[in-house]
């Protein structure tokens, strides 16, 4: 990657630029394995079609220019933006066939056999912003309390994409951020097109000292074009969401205790459908002068998951059942998450600390991670040992006779401080994902 801007701003402009030059390669199984009953069974690889089998080089160009317009009370900030990417693809014999004999209609047909694949996407966006705010006072305590509304607008054209592979992109998850996003897609092998203007307002009290009690923010989307870019094999005429006129509402609060303790959550509910999309709620406990303590404790709901499913190599959407009802292999529920999660690495003698952590799936009345172990911490280096069980979960790529089996381990990680990791970055990797506040910790650590 290389993004950066020009030092210089003729009549108030900003010209920025970001670049990107990607290699992907898939390792392919084909052929069949032995299950633990002795039963063949395909690998899952030999389910993906088409143009998903492709390797190949991404190259993106994104210039962009802006006029950011700032007051006092306010601000408005109009861009423009032009998204290039070609690819350079390599596609093998078998994901030729599945295009060369795919059925008129389906989406297969519409690729192509690899090859050079272009595409150029115009953007326009206007952001804007007001600030009101007052003296007021609750319970004795002073506070500035502000009223800041928000408008956004986005445009970006149709263009089609289904002659593009997907490599590393997904849908972005929907929350209060994602209005004002430029793209509802993560990587760069889909451009969501739009034509929406997003609303949004956030609250806070703050007190004389600059410190942040309270925050609440509410918003919504208008869109005025159905969404038609999708990812492989989700069509947007069979998507509620898509051809909606009005995004759910976005709901975000945090509440600060004091500077150690906070309290955060999330709720996005769907009007057309009645029902709530996603939500979470967690507890955070992380002292200012002593961030090597970190305590969380947090719930989190989701029923609107866009996921991969290994078991038939297509895209689908939304939370629901597996299967089919009375058939075998039906589990209820299974793409709904509703889960609990506590963690907790607290000091217990100097220089050894005790790190835990429990994430339980209501849905399925399971333990999808739970560790416990020990660190050492010396002027120079750190050790940490950690017995950890968990189920190999993921979210957007869910399958049972993947999901339901669970690993145990014990890791051993050594790090130089200064230098990083020697041996056991694995443990690194689990404990950064897995605990809210670690990072944090780690960082003034050295």
């Amino acid at each position: 990657t290389f993004n950066g801007a020009l030092p210089f701003q003729p009549g108030g402009l900003n010209f920025a630029y970001q670049t990107e030059f990607v290699r992907f390669d898939r390792d392919l199984r084909s052929g069949n394995f032995s299950d633990e009953d002795g039963n063949l069974e395909p690998w899952y690889d030999t389910r993906i079609k088409g143009l998903a089998r492709a390797n190949g080089d991404r190259v993106h160009l994104e210039p962009a220019v802006s006029l950011p317009l700032n007051w006092t009370w306010g601000y408005v900030k109009p861009t423009i933006k032009y998204l290039q990417t070609n690819y350079d693809l390599d596609l093998d014999q078998q994901g030729k066939n599945d295009i060369r004999n795919a059925a008129a209609d389906s989406y297969l047909a519409q690729q192509s056999e690899g090859g050079s694949q272009n595409r150029g996407v115009g953007l326009f966006s206007l952001d804007s912003g007001l600030y009101f705010d007052r003296n007021t006072s609750l319970f004795g305590t002073k506070y500035r309390q502000t009223l800041e509304p928000r408008l956004f607008y986005l445009y970006v054209p149709e263009e089609n994409q289904t002659d593009i592979p997907v490599f590393d992109t997904g849908e972005s998850t929907f929350n209060y951020a994602s209005l004002f996003r430029e793209n509802r897609f993560t990587g760069k092998d889909r451009i969501g097109d739009e034509n929406k203007l997003s609303l949004g307002v956030t609250n806070r009290w703050i007190e004389s000292n600059g410190f942040e009690r309270q925050r609440f923010s509410i918003g919504q989307a208008l869109y005025f074009e159905d969404r038609q870019v999708q990812l492989p094999g989700i069509d947007y005429r069979t998507r509620a969401d898509a051809q909606a006129n009005v995004s759910p509402y976005a709901l975000e609060y945090l509440y600060r205790f004091n500077r150690d303790w906070r309290f955060s959550s999330d709720f996005n509910w769907d009007p057309d459908s009645g029902s709530t999309r996603s939500g979470s709620a967690m507890f955070h406990y992380q002292p200012e002068a002593n961030p090597n303590k970190v305590v969380n404790v947090g719930y989190r709901y989701r029923n609107d998951a866009v996921r991969y499913d290994q078991s038939t190599g297509e895209w689908k959407v939304g939370g629901g059942d597996f299967g089919t009802e009375g058939t075998p292999g039906y589990i209820k529920d299974y793409y709904k998450i509703d889960q609990h999660d506590f963690s907790v690495i607290w000091p217990l003698v100097p220089q050894w600390s005790a790190i835990t952590r429990w994430q339980y799936d209501y849905n399925q009345s399971r333990t999808l991670e739970a560790f416990g172990g020990f660190e050492y911490d010396s002027c120079c280096w750190k050790l940490r040992l950690i017995n950890r069980y968990w189920v190999d979960y993921d979210e957007y790529s869910l399958n049972p006779s993947q999901n339901d089996q669970a690993d145990r381990g014990i890791f051993l990680q050594i790090v130089l401080k200064g230098l990083g990791g020697v041996v056991g970055n694995k443990a690194e990797s689990f404990l950064d994902q897995g605990i809210q506040g670690y990072r944090e910790r780690e960082d003034q650590a050295f």
